[in-house]
């Protein structure tokens, strides 16, 4: 397997430089590269259960769910893609770079938009939105990090995998918590919109 024809220029091989380069070297020598490793297990959080935990009571109320309806649910689509990385993991080896990641990312992007689209109380439009963001997230996006830096990489693709990896600290740590905030910022901002229109209400329509 060759170097990704995503990126121009050979395979880097560390053994040409005399001296091991620190992190900090090597990111600066290999930008685009290592941030597209990092970048992808980054934005993968968004298919990791720690981030869909966060609306998991959102998505009981929706579909009328107990916890265990909705575990069911959700365990049975991570079960799913787990087996479908199988197969959909595979085609990195017969597809550019470029192609599989529009595939898989778009797929992504499509089960996020999904979303807006749950209050048709379908249960099976929910586990097919789960299962969607459990493997293009959780699975085939870190899969592609992995697989990325290995091949682009020889004597360092232990560095370059253990830089990538740390996208899914700096998912874990940043979005949970912006999550949060804007949830907090739009019941603000929706409390008080409400307590506006109840004044102006009782203003117009008072004795």
């Amino acid at each position: 397997m060759g170097v990704s024809p995503f990126f121009a220029g050979r395979v880097y091989d560390a053994s040409r430089d005399k001296n091991t380069m620190t992190y900090l070297q090597f990111i600066y020598r290999h930008p685009k590269r290592l941030g597209l490793g990092f970048g992808l297990t980054l934005f993968g959080s968004f298919g990791q259960t720690y981030f869909i935990s966060l609306f998991g009571k959102e998505f009981r109320m929706a579909f009328d769910l107990s916890v265990a309806g909705f575990g069911t649910v959700y365990s049975l689509a991570t079960l799913l893609s787990g087996f479908s990385v199988l197969y959909f993991g595979a085609l990195i080896d017969r597809f550019s770079l470029p192609v599989y990641l529009t595939g898989v990312i778009s797929a992504f992007a499509l089960a996020t938009l999904g979303l807006g689209l749950l209050p048709l109380r379908s249960v099976i439009f929910l586990f097919v939105v789960i299962y969607l963001l459990r493997l293009c997230g959780q699975g085939l996006m870190t899969h592609a990090s992995s697989t990325t830096m290995a091949r682009d990489f020889t004597k360092d693709r232990g560095k370059a995998i253990s830089f990538a990896s740390m996208g899914h600290a700096a998912g874990e740590a940043v979005f949970p918590v912006l999550a949060v905030a804007m949830m907090l910022a739009h019941c603000v901002v929706g409390c008080g919109a409400d307590a506006a229109f109840d004044a102006a209400f009782v203003t117009v329509a008072g004795p």
